[in-house]
């Protein structure tokens, strides 16, 4: 099987002008919607990309917005079942949370500040105080934990003037990161005590590396240049997002493992990647000249999502698989239509939006995909499952 945009929306006669960003993300949407269980992470990650493209098209605003916070508003009543290892999931995560700071969505504000007040009461520790699943212990940390605690947090506290969720928002990431880094490539390693007490796994995964991404360029937009972290905020984001520069392939994307181009390639984390490098531009902290990149890889993107708005080459949810080694990230193959898919494609061409991509001209050549992979390594069991709190 060969699935490629230009086999369908472009080939119904749009070749000519390139492809809409908008209706790329338009159809993603709807596909996602069809599959991902919205009382999990990843179906909150759709949602989050749902509320930026609320604020893209001023002429599509209403309906982007209306519907998105319909949805959140299902959360409370039971109708969506927010779950997993992390509080704010049964508020809807860091899309309500955000909706409501930038006052498009006064609704939901019972529900995020219940949670958020939860979250900082109830919620496990680490030995450094970064919040952590429940099922985790002390000293087991990783990276994607910055997805759901640092923006949900931000946004709680600053809508609800309460500093002290701001500050633990601002110190789960700049604390992930310190005890991640690899100070070869200046990425970020997975996890911490998964493959051993103490141990850091060996990876530069590009999902983990996505995660942190998102929950650091988040604090970039929005942290209040008042601030005191704020300079080590903005610091740490232009090092780190040079470094996710260094490994974009010659299409745009990135890889299963980060730094070798022999593995393939992964979307999820080249979404979350693309939209992190697009608020640092649109923030002033990067050259402008690197929204070529920006197009570039929303262009290599095309060749991986199909007509219907599915998409290829997902790493599913993994927490350093096998040894934690590189070559086990390699080996844990892709999927097609993973529920972790949609929301980093509709994050990524949102941002894309906001720097004026409108239309995108495809790869020259399809990619041809053979149906969805099947991950060789086993699933972990319940309490280690993987992503950020199953």
């Amino acid at each position: 099987m060969v699935l490629a945009w230009g086999m369908g929306v472009l080939a119904a006669g749009a070749a000519d002008a390139g492809t809409s960003t908008l209706r790329v993300a338009e159809r993603v949407t709807e596909k996602g919607l069809t599959i991902v269980d919205l009382g999990k992470y990843p179906g909150m990650l759709l949602l989050h990309g749902m509320g930026e493209m609320a604020r893209v098209h001023p002429e599509k605003k209403g309906e982007w917005l209306r519907r998105t916070v319909e949805l959140f508003q299902r959360y409370p009543t039971g109708e969506i079942k927010g779950r997993g290892s992390f509080i704010c999931y049964e508020a809807g995560g860091t899309g309500a949370a955000m909706l409501h700071y930038w006052k498009l969505a006064d609704a939901l504000a019972g529900q995020v500040d219940a949670a958020a007040l939860r979250m900082v009461q109830h919620q496990k520790r680490s030995t450094e105080g970064l919040l952590i699943p429940h099922w985790a212990n002390e000293s087991q940390v990783f990276i994607d934990m910055a997805f759901p605690v640092t923006p949900f947090l931000l946004y709680a506290g600053l809508a609800f003037d309460r500093p002290d969720h701001v500050n633990l928002g601002v110190d789960e990431t700049l604390e992930l990161f310190r005890i991640l880094e690899d100070k070869e490539t200046g990425l970020v390693h997975q996890g911490r005590g998964f493959n051993g007490d103490n141990v850091i796994s060996d990876d530069n995964w590009s999902e983990g590396n996505g995660w942190g991404a998102f929950a650091l360029a988040l604090l970039v937009r929005d942290l209040p240049a008042q601030h005191p972290r704020r300079p080590q905020v903005v610091g740490l984001a232009q090092t780190f997002f040079a470094a996710v520069l260094r490994y974009q392939d010659a299409n745009g994307m990135w890889h299963q493992e980060m730094t070798d181009e022999t593995s393939y390639v992964e979307t999820s984390g080249t979404g979350l990647l693309l939209y992190g490098l697009g608020i640092m531009i649109e923030s002033g902290l990067l050259d402008p000249r690197h929204t070529h990149d920006i197009k570039r890889g929303v262009s290599g993107y095309l060749g991986y999502i199909d007509a219907d708005g599915s998409v290829s080459h997902t790493c599913k949810a993994c927490l350093c698989p096998g040894n934690g080694t590189k070559e086990a990230y390699k080996n844990y193959n892709w999927v097609f239509n993973d529920p972790h898919a949609f929301g980093p494609v509709v994050l990524a061409f949102a941002q894309a939006l906001r720097l004026g991509i409108e239309r995108i001209e495809p790869l020259a050549a399809p990619v041809p995909m053979p149906g969805g992979g099947i991950c060789p390594v086993p699933a972990r069991g319940p309490g280690t499952a993987g992503g950020p709190g199953e």
